[in-house]
């Protein structure tokens, strides 16, 4: 039994894998940051994000983002965070606004705030594994810069692959 999930979990990393490594070489985003710290205490951690609630008392978010990754254009240094997740997790704006779901948006805002001069958000994605059918699938949800440079950055394939389940949203929807 345990050479049996051993070798299911073997077959997904690998699907999984190969699915980063396809996406990587697709885009012109390129991985800088792997488990960045939010509120460690290492200097190469980022410091933590901090929200002051109505009553005014402040509440303080750490955190670990998985990947970081940077696409460089005239000047500007555009992110993008990437969420490996276990199982299905799809993104809602509805979900955001609300307060239920804000990962991903509070880690794209961590890591832009950091140098906001050199720094714009590009996108933030939860990538994870899924069973469609009997099969492994590997999806993405989230949401990326809608400026056609950005969209091409991030993806190349004429299929658009990695980015085509992810929303698009304009600068000022992002902030």
């Amino acid at each position: 039994r345990l050479l049996h999930l051993f070798e299911r979990l073997r077959g997904l990393a690998i699907l999984m894998l190969e699915d980063i490594v396809g996406e990587i070489a697709a885009s012109l985003f390129r991985p800088v940051r792997f488990e960045q710290k939010l509120g460690g205490e290492a200097e190469s951690d980022l410091p933590p994000v901090l929200l002051t609630l109505k009553d005014g008392s402040t509440v303080e978010l750490r955190g670990l983002v998985d990947r970081v990754d940077v696409f460089e254009t005239g000047g500007k240094i555009y992110v993008r965070i990437v969420d490996y997740k276990t199982g299905r997790h799809e993104f809602s704006l509805d979900d955001v606004r609300s307060g239920v779901d804000i990962q991903l948006v509070l880690y794209l805002f961590a890591v832009t705030s950091s140098d906001p001069e050199r720094l714009r958000p590009g996108g933030a994605q939860y990538l994870f594994s899924h069973n469609e059918a009997g099969k492994t699938r590997i999806s993405r949800s989230g949401f990326l810069l809608d400026e056609q440079e950005i969209a091409a950055a991030a993806d190349s394939t004429e299929s658009r692959q990695y980015s085509r389940s992810l929303q698009r949203q304009s600068a000022q929807e992002i902030a």
